[in-house]
């Protein structure tokens, strides 16, 4: 009923309160039909259109069939240039971060927030791709554990300039084996439609879990 979707908005913004961010996912035929209408009344704002992906993996699986280690943290990327580094995160990257997101997908006003949504978990890794020749931070992705064997891959971006180069498939990889060695038995990803990510997902493995697309509703606080 329409107050019963009005009150589940008003719990969504409480819950979301104290990050500052709050994030409603609408799937057609799944959810409520007016749901749209009463987030975007409630000051939402679409964010995204992304694919849901999950990966099994399988318990025999050694970890030396991946790329990356966590006791190597660096790897190089696919690119035929070998000009990237892909490796995980130091404090003094945030800076450069924060200005890869503001250009690529956040409002400069709302990535800080955005960003420490994600960070604020009980498990959170940070992996950037670093050009060798500039010191530039030109992607950046994380991995959150969801529950004790289901992993995240999280908050991925790549400078438009630097794609197609195989950075973001160096950058799940890596990702993917920091999870396998943090003990996942499941590894999901939401792939935005508007990039090659969801091809590049599929050829390592990830499956599609609903059969369409998800539509990403976004409200920054204060609200």
């Amino acid at each position: 009923e329409e107050a019963d979707i009005k009150s589940a908005v008003e719990e969504v913004q409480v819950m979301a309160g104290r990050n500052g961010i709050a994030t409603c996912i609408v799937t057609e035929g799944r959810s409520p039909a007016n749901l749209e209408e009463e987030l975007k009344n409630a000051g939402f704002e679409l964010a995204a259109s992304q694919w849901g992906l999950a990966r099994v993996l399988d318990p025999l699986l050694s970890k030396t069939d991946h790329s990356s280690s966590s006791t190597c943290n660096i790897i190089q990327s696919e690119s035929k240039e070998q000009r990237f580094i892909i490796r995980k995160a130091v404090p003094c990257d945030q800076e450069k971060v924060q200005r890869l997101w503001r250009s690529e997908i956040v409002p400069s006003e709302d990535a800080v927030t955005w960003m420490q949504s994600t960070e604020n978990r009980p498990f959170y890794e940070s992996y950037v791709a670093e050009d060798r020749e500039t010191a530039d931070i030109v992607a950046s992705g994380a991995i959150i554990r969801y529950s004790s064997e289901i992993f995240v891959l999280a908050t991925a971006i790549t400078d438009y300039r630097y794609r197609h180069r195989g950075i973001y498939s160096s950058l799940t990889k890596a990702r993917i084996a920091e999870a396998i060695e943090e003990g996942a038995k499941a590894i999901v990803v939401q792939a935005d439609d508007t990039t090659s990510a969801p091809i590049l997902c599929h050829k390592m493995g990830f499956r599609d879990v609903l059969g369409q697309p998800m539509r990403v509703y976004v409200r920054y606080s204060p609200w």
